[in-house]
């Protein structure tokens, strides 16, 4: 079952060791790109499920986790709510992933999935190509099938 507004999730804390992707996209005729932290986060209100989060690089701290949850140990606990914006593979919510960032942003969802399968995000990647393409998939793989077509929408507020 996908993330839902007022699930429960339980966002790691930076570690420091974490490896930024970079995000790029069009916007009002320009061309725009940002860093983005991908982790995986568990979905405390369906059994632990994983959930592959991105939040914009200068937010993943624990100043800015702290004033949208509570401190927990390992990590934060947030409200999936307003605050957050997701992607995913299609209208049943196969492939679902939350988004933490300015909303101001207006990247496609495409550019998050297609970013992290064919970078070293660690176990996010892993996570988002099981989610899309089932046990299994290939990152690689499956991000060189991803069309337009696919994730070609923005990004959807909770």
């Amino acid at each position: 079952m996908p993330v839902e507004k007022g699930n429960t999730l339980i966002i790691p804390a930076p570690t420091g060791s974490e490896k930024p992707i970079r995000i790029e996209w069009s916007q009002s005729w320009s061309s725009r790109a940002e860093n983005y932290y991908s982790v995986v986060a568990k979905n405390e209100s369906q059994g632990n499920d994983a959930v592959v989060f991105f939040v914009q690089s200068n937010w993943y701290n624990d100043g800015q986790l702290s004033s949208i949850g509570q401190k927990v140990e390992g990590g934060y606990k947030v409200i999936v709510g307003d605050k957050f914006q997701y992607g995913q593979a299609d209208g049943s919510g196969k492939g679902r992933f939350v988004v933490y960032h300015d909303k101001e942003r207006k990247p496609y969802q495409h550019r998050f999935v297609h970013t992290t399968l064919l970078s070293s995000a660690g176990d996010a990647a892993g996570v988002l190509a099981k989610a899309i393409g089932g046990p299994g998939a290939n990152a690689v793989d499956l991000a060189s099938r991803i069309g337009g077509n696919l994730f070609g929408d923005y990004l959807h507020t909770f």
